[in-house]
């Protein structure tokens, strides 16, 4: 059936899930990709990519071997899916309707919160006291830090790239600057910063998280939205340099799967192919030791 209300799903329901449309229920996804927009539920603002469950002989419980990846097979009541893509019909099992969905726990916390034991309040106060000193110690050495230093993070608004450093035969190599006439040639290093992400082509922008926009804006490269939309694969997507990256032979690279980035795995890796030839490549990134660990010593390519 096609998404309906809430009253008229129970759990275990077969339900057929379109674009623009608003979850009634949490559903698990068993066909097809979706991204959808969880700013309702967590105030994230950039969209979220939706993958399937996998087909596995596993008898485990489905959350025991998805382990901490499982929330992005499930969609969440009250979330608007804004792209699907599949072969036929994106579809998933209703796995909770009501107030025992995420958005009903929300909105049931708030109607009936947990009454507050009065007998600990005085505790309490003084541990919010005693809080709120060390943050004001803290926040007073980090100005004073930032203020001597002019340094940032990785979150700030404002995020700009300020150069590369390549390494080679166990050293980084020079610093590579980043001016308005830099162009990388091609190289693995080129193709994990042009293919390596979890950008999408939506609404005629390329949107993301504004770490992987930034290296992706360097590279000179562009998605090309044109050759997606008869693709079957959610993962499937083509990415080609525009003219001003001179120093690139190629015509493009095609991400035939992609893998999104897991805080539990602590990585995320694409496999990719270049645009009609037959050589295939697997870049990742991640954490440094995590990544160094997937390795070989004596090359520094992956095992």
């Amino acid at each position: 059936v096609y998404v309906e209300e809430s009253c008229h799903l129970a759990p275990g329901d077969v339900i057929v899930i379109e674009r623009n449309s608003l979850l009634p229920c949490d559903a698990l996804l068993i066909n097809g990709g979706c991204i959808v927009n969880e700013s309702m539920l967590t105030g994230e603002s950039i969209p979220v990519t939706k993958t399937p469950l996998p087909k596995t002989d596993n008898t485990e419980p489905w959350k025991v071997h998805s382990v901490h990846d499982y929330k992005r097979h499930v969609l969440f009541c009250g979330t608007q899916v804004i792209q699907t893509k599949a072969a036929d019909h994106v579809k998933a099992i209703v796995l909770r309707t009501g107030f025992n969905t995420a958005k009903g726990d929300l909105v049931r916390s708030i109607l009936y919160p947990k009454p507050v034991n009065y007998k600990l309040f005085r505790d309490a106060l003084i541990f919010l006291c005693s809080l709120i000193g060390l943050s004001m110690i803290g926040m007073v050495y980090a100005v004073c830090v930032f203020a001597l230093d002019g340094t940032g993070t990785l979150t700030e608004d404002g995020l700009d790239l300020w150069g590369i450093v390549p390494s080679n035969e166990y050293r980084f190599q020079e610093i590579i600057s980043i001016t308005e006439n830099t162009s990388l040639v091609w190289c693995p290093l080129l193709g994990v910063m042009a293919s390596c992400h979890s950008l999408i082509f939506l609404d005629g922008t390329v949107q993301g998280d504004p770490l992987d926009l930034k290296m992706f804006e360097f590279t000179c490269w562009e998605i090309d939205a044109s050759s997606n939309q008869y693709q079957e694969s959610m993962e499937t997507m083509v990415v080609k340099p525009v003219p001003e990256a001179k120093k690139v032979d190629i015509e493009g690279i095609v991400i035939l799967q992609q893998f999104p980035f897991s805080s539990g795995l602590q990585r995320m890796s694409v496999v990719t192919q270049i645009l009609n030839g037959d050589e295939y490549a697997i870049y990742m990134k991640g954490a440094p030791e995590m990544v160094a660990s997937f390795c070989k010593p004596d090359t520094g390519n992956l095992k």
